[in-house]
């Protein structure tokens, strides 16, 4: 499912080179997100072949959810709000018009419910 966070890494990316977004938010900076992505597709596959490794995905779930919140920290102290951090321009406001909206409301809230829900699966997985 995680996979999804490439096709967006890349859309930041081109944001970025078009002048809409700064480049803290984009992989050429602060957002490594995309490392999320493109390793769940073999480990995706690996379970697939060779089973449940529990303390593996765990692992990686940790990270994903760790690059997730680095850049949402990112993207807040990038907002022109009195908690801006990075001053750089063009400020954080791009995602307040359509089609940008979707990252925050669709796209950030549904990666971050991917790792709850495997947190859960998890969790389920250790109880008797």
């Amino acid at each position: 499912f995680q996979s999804f966070r490439i096709v967006v890494e890349l859309l930041l990316h081109r944001a970025y080179l078009d002048g809409l977004m700064p480049i803290q938010m984009s992989y050429s900076g602060r957002n490594f997100d995309i490392v999320t992505g493109i390793t769940a597709i073999p480990l995706a596959l690996w379970l697939v072949r060779d089973g449940r490794p529990v303390r593996l995905v765990f692992l990686w779930n940790v990270m994903g959810l760790a690059l997730l919140v680095n850049i949402m920290a990112v993207a807040m102290l990038s907002a022109p709000t009195p908690f801006r951090f990075f001053m750089n321009s063009p400020a954080n406001v791009w995602v307040i018009f359509a089609p940008w909206v979707w990252l925050p409301t669709v796209m950030v809230m549904s990666a971050l419910l991917g790792h709850l829900l495997t947190f859960r699966a998890l969790a389920m997985r250790r109880t008797p």
